[in-house]
Formats: structure tokens, C-alpha cells, sequence
């Protein structure tokens, strides 16, 4: 994969930026001291959780991911299982859940089902 920090954005505003990433276009809000500044600055976030994923995860498969935040796990999850799986992505925090609903939608990511509920007792 080239530099992503080399691409320009896609589109942004004062706090919010889409570009290519390496799991798919990814929106994302740039005062997010972890997961918008991995964006930013190398166009993934926690590749090394997705090698766990490789390990264990193969298509057809059904994941439920508590706490989805924007949907970084989610499209690497989803591109793990498949187009015949299913993640179940689930994320509390209302703007965080329509980012990540914006990101599933970018990605045509059709076998998520994201849900705006927390997961718990």
C-alpha cells in the first residue's frame, strides 16, 4: 500500500474528514486522539487486532462487536466473513453510531447490522 498520509481527503470540515484508508473509505473525526489520528496519520487503526481476526474468523461466520465506535474492526470483521457472514455492530453513543452507519453505508457493507444500544446487563 502507497503512503496514505500522502492521499488528500476526500472531503472535510472542521472536524470531520473521509479518505481512503486501508480497510475502505473511512469518515472520521479528526479530535479523536486514537482512532482519527491512526486514520490521519497511516489510513488504518490496529492492524495487529485484524491479524488476530484473520486467525479466527472465516466467511460465513456470524461476530457480534460491542462497542463498534466508527467502524475500524467493523470493515476489517465484515471483509473476514464475508459477504454470506453477518456482524452485529453494535455502538451507545449517538454521533459515534451515525458515523459508523455512514462508514457501513460507504463500504456497501449490506451484512452489518449496526444497532445505537450499548451491550451489557
Amino acid at each position: 500500500m502507497t503512503d496514505p498520509s500522502a492521499d488528500k481527503p476526500l472531503f472535510e470540515n472542521d472536524y470531520m474528514r473521509l479518505r481512503r484508508c486501508r480497510r475502505g473509505v473511512m469518515l472520521y473525526n479528526t479530535n479523536d486522539e486514537i482512532i482519527g489520528t491512526m486514520l490521519d496519520l497511516y489510513g488504518e487503526f490496529s492492524e495487529q487486532e485484524d491479524e488476530v481476526f484473520e486467525q479466527i474468523l472465516q466467511p460465513g461466520m456470524t461476530v457480534v462487536e460491542a462497542g463498534a465506535n466508527i467502524g475500524a474492526h467493523t470493515l476489517a470483521l465484515a471483509q473476514r466473513v464475508g459477504p454470506r457472514g453477518r456482524v452485529l455492530a453494535f455502538e451507545p453513543q449517538r454521533f459515534v453510531f451515525q458515523i459508523l452507519c455512514a462508514n457501513l453505508g460507504l463500504n456497501r457493507l449490506e451484512h452489518v447490522e449496526p444497532r445505537w444500544a450499548g451491550v451489557g446487563s
